[in-house]
């Protein structure tokens, strides 16, 4: 978790790191509407006027990660821009114990009609918090923050 206040060069630290340690570095600007199904994945409406799955932005970017394992021997990281802009607890739901490495083999993130996403061990999400403007954002558990 990168903190500090606005123009401080958090993010721009967040992508140094992340691109000197990773294949690729996936960035998300976290915002107040996400939901679970933005972060886990859900349905989406499709052109034939059904429903198909859809992934979110945490099965995206560890779905890239295992396969960046597989071709290039690199993991992929993710990073959430402005993390406390968004309810954290609310969109990760269940799905925030997986983010500690002592329960990624217990199981995989599950999403729409069954399917699912491992998150492999060397995976990791880089956050930015803006501490200036927090009295308009969500506050961030303790546990998450940890």
């Amino acid at each position: 978790m990168l903190y500090g206040p606005p123009g401080s060069g958090k993010t721009r630290i967040a992508e140094r790191l992340g691109h000197g340690m990773t294949s690729r570095l996936h960035i998300e600007a976290a915002n107040a509407e996400w939901t679970y199904q933005d972060v886990v994945g859900g349905y989406t409406p499709s052109s034939d006027g059904g429903f198909k799955p859809k992934r979110g932005v945490l099965t995206k970017a560890a779905a890239c990660c295992e396969s960046s394992l597989e071709e290039h021997n690199h993991p992929d990281w993710l990073v959430i821009d402005e993390l406390n802009r968004a309810n954290m607890d609310e969109a990760f739901g269940d799905v925030f114990t997986l983010l500690d490495l002592d329960h990624r083999s217990d199981s995989d993130i599950t999403y729409a009609d069954g399917r699912s996403q491992s998150v492999p061990l060397s995976f990791r999400i880089l956050g930015t918090m803006n501490k200036e403007d927090q009295a308009q954002l969500f506050s961030l558990g303790y546990a998450f923050r940890r």
